[in-house]
């Protein structure tokens, strides 16, 4: 059943993620370095990886995130 979880948190936080973008101009960018949301879910998956943290709502809606955020044209960190 936690497959089922996963699954549901993935599609789920890709949706939401994207409704956000969408809706949303918000960005980070710090000397020439545009700091992305699937740079920050990746983050967010790294640090459940060093607590160890295997809740797969956790990684199911991180890994969305990152996700939507790499299917986009303009994913790259360099900012231009």
């Amino acid at each position: 059943m936690d497959f089922g979880f996963f699954s549901l948190s993935l599609v789920v936080s890709f949706a939401f993620v994207r409704m956000v973008t969408e809706k949303t101009k918000f960005h980070l960018r710090w000397k020439g370095i545009w700091i992305h949301h699937w740079i920050l879910a990746a983050l967010g998956m790294l640090i459940l990886l060093v607590v160890q943290i295997e809740h797969p709502v956790a990684w199911g809606a991180f890994t969305g995130a990152a996700l939507e955020g790499l299917i986009r044209k303009n994913w790259s960190i360099l900012d231009r």
